[in-house]
């Protein structure tokens, strides 16, 4: 089946011999990219509502993938357990600017649940007054 693709110019490659595999996959990059832009959306909702997008896209393409989208994720993942009590914090107070302004939280509020996960699976306390 490959050879036959891939005289259509398809760039095929064999992930396995069990089936699903390759949808797996699929669905596992979806998490991500249908993820970023869901929250890309929201972002830029309220960076124009605040008028600093330029400032906040400016700072993000000074900081991030410098080394690379892998390297990016690692750090990010080792830096959750250690920062994940200020990151839900911030991401909780967020979500209040956001309300008090009128403009839908909806990836913040899901970001907040996921840090809420993490808290029980890392068996971290947080500060339930953050909650209200």
């Amino acid at each position: 089946i490959k050879s036959y693709l891939e005289q259509w110019n398809m760039n095929i490659t064999i992930v396995g011999e069990e089936a699903g595999k390759a949808w797996a996959i699929k669905l596992c990059r979806s998490i991500y990219s249908k993820g970023t832009q869901a929250l890309l959306a929201e972002l830029i909702k309220a960076t124009e509502y605040f008028q600093v997008t330029d400032i906040v896209l400016d700072s993000f393409e000074k900081t991030w993938f410098l080394d690379g989208f892998t390297n990016e994720v690692e750090c990010l993942i080792k830096s959750t357990r250690t920062h994940l009590q200020r990151r839900k914090d911030e991401i909780d107070y967020t979500i209040k600017m956001l309300e008090k302004d009128g403009i839908p939280a909806y990836m913040c509020k899901s970001t907040s649940k996921v840090f809420r996960l993490l808290e029980d699976e890392y068996n971290v306390s947080y500060n339930k007054d953050n909650d209200k």
